[in-house]
């Protein structure tokens, strides 16, 4: 009898280690979703700071040209100018 008593003491140990393994993969199952869910919001974010600059170089490209455009018009104004100067 006492060999059985020993043997139902040992698998009511086995159990609670398990029992304690399961628990800490459940730990770390859930940490994991948490991590996976994080990592693609700091991806979508990421994301969207690229599209943000390419859409900023665009405007500042565009910007530029218009820039360019309107010293272009100047300067052909001043020479149109130029030639009504009364002398």
């Amino acid at each position: 009898m006492e060999k059985a008593s020993k043997a139902a003491n040992a698998i009511g140990l086995i159990k609670n280690g398990s029992d304690v393994v399961l628990s800490a993969v459940d730990d770390i199952s859930s940490a994991l979703a948490e991590q996976r869910a994080t990592t693609q919001d700091v991806a979508r974010s990421v994301e969207n700071v690229a599209r943000m600059n390419e859409d900023n170089i665009r405007a500042v490209e565009s910007v530029a040209d218009a820039a360019n455009k309107v010293e272009d018009i100047a300067r052909r104004l001043r020479e149109n100018a130029q030639r009504f100067r009364i002398a």
